[in-house]
């Protein structure tokens, strides 16, 4: 009996001998895709934009909520 376990995409088999070789491939092919990219290069821009995003949701939720909290504090 062959049990398989599906990771998104990824399926493995759980009681065969290609479970590891297959998930080593999976790094492999990982690193080699990350050595491409020049993660530390990219990761700073992105980092930045997604700092204002979220920044920005902060500020739209502090003004959404304002008049709440103080209808609440005038009490």
């Amino acid at each position: 009996m062959q049990t398989m376990t599906d990771l998104s995409s990824l399926n493995l088999e759980i009681s065969g001998q290609k479970t590891i070789p297959q998930a080593l491939g999976l790094f492999k092919q990982f690193g080699r895709v990350t050595q491409k990219t020049d993660l530390f290069q990219y990761l700073p821009k992105v980092e930045k934009w997604t700092n204002r995003f979220f920044l920005i949701i902060v500020a739209v939720s502090a003004l959404y909520f304002t008049p709440i909290v103080i209808s609440i504090f005038s009490r």
